[in-house]
């Protein structure tokens, strides 16, 4: 990914302004190489909220969004069932995308956002935090020490479920409840 020629950071964008926006907030606005330029939510008054804490423009309309120029990456964290078309449309922009866990519900949908990602020669991303988990770690260190025997087949579970009520609270800055879940 290239930097601004005229800022030398990459630049991004939040899509959604809901729970785990908050992460993306943090590490964009903590690293000196990228720059926070555009809110946006489909909640006007939580895009203008998050538009003014972080002093960028805030938009509830993302094919506004997806008009701005100076956007390198958009980072999307919306509920998953959006995740594939948005992604799609951010990769016919000529945008980057970094989005949030699971990147498709349905197989097709992944295979879809991989075509449109290399037809339009830009990179997309997932965030995947439980990689690294200390439970994940351990079972890696066992399978690569041999313990469990050759893996012929494996299958994980991760037993979290979010009822309509997480995604309708959102965490507006201050607003730990929603983040916390």
């Amino acid at each position: 990914m290239e930097k601004s020629l005229l800022t030398d950071k990459i630049r991004f964008a939040v899509l959604g302004c809901g729970g785990v926006s908050k992460a993306h907030f943090m590490g964009i606005t903590a690293t000196k190489e990228e720059e926070l330029v555009v809110v946006c939510d489909a909640v006007p008054a939580r895009a203008e909220e998050f538009g003014q804490l972080y002093k960028v423009r805030a938009y509830s309309d993302y094919d506004e969004l997806l008009a701005q120029p100076d956007v390198d990456v958009i980072c999307v964290c919306t509920p998953s069932g959006m995740h594939p078309e948005q992604a799609i449309r951010a990769a016919e922009a000529g945008k980057h995308v970094i989005c949030e866990k699971p990147v498709a519900i349905r197989v097709e949908d992944a295979h879809r956002m991989n075509e449109a990602f290399r037809r339009n020669n830009v990179k997309l991303a997932a965030i995947l935090p439980r990689h690294m988990s200390p439970a994940a770690q351990f079972v890696k260190g066992l399978i690569e020490q041999g313990k469990l025997g050759k893996l012929s087949h494996c299958s994980g579970y991760s037993l979290f479920y979010r009822d309509q009520s997480y995604y309708d609270t959102g965490a507006a800055p201050g607003n730990t409840t929603a983040a916390a879940r």
